[in-house]
């Protein structure tokens, strides 16, 4: 387990999550052919752009995956909340502006991403957490871990 810093930056202290799936979600390997920013900074920069594209419309972030994908997009959905990517800069609602859009998670065969302090957090990030729908099949022992 491990400190989610990038995400919480020096609050970070008490909310442990899977060190394998943050560095997932954090690490960049500038020797890639592919892509040389990790998946944080992806989603993340394409999320504010379209924020800010549609901010004065009604609008909502929906992320999913499934097993490794189901463990970063609950990581991602919570950063999405606590660090407000999820509101738009001048948003032309105020109620946009202060709670940001609805973030919702669907998660398949999610194994487990952090420990309890870390599920308190993202159940009340900025007082709007985000939703998450975790669905797995009782007999896979992929989620229980």
């Amino acid at each position: 387990m491990a400190p989610p810093k990038d995400l919480l930056r020096d609050k970070a202290s008490d909310a442990m999550v899977h060190r394998g799936w943050l560095s997932m979600y954090t690490s960049s390997d500038s020797e890639s052919s592919h892509n040389k920013d990790n998946a944080r900074d992806q989603v993340l920069s394409e999320v504010a752009r379209v924020v800010s594209m549609y901010q004065g419309e009604e609008l909502s972030i929906r992320v999913t995956g499934h097993s490794l994908g189901a463990a970063l997009a609950t990581l991602n959905a919570f950063d999405i909340v606590a660090n407000g990517y999820n509101r738009a800069p001048r948003a032309a609602v105020a109620a946009l502006a202060a709670t940001g859009c609805p973030v919702t998670a669907f998660v398949f065969a999610n194994p487990r991403v952090g420990g309890h302090d870390f599920k308190s957090r993202f159940d009340g990030a900025r007082g709007l957490g985000p939703r998450l729908l975790r669905v797995h099949n009782t007999r896979d022992v992929v989620p229980r871990y």
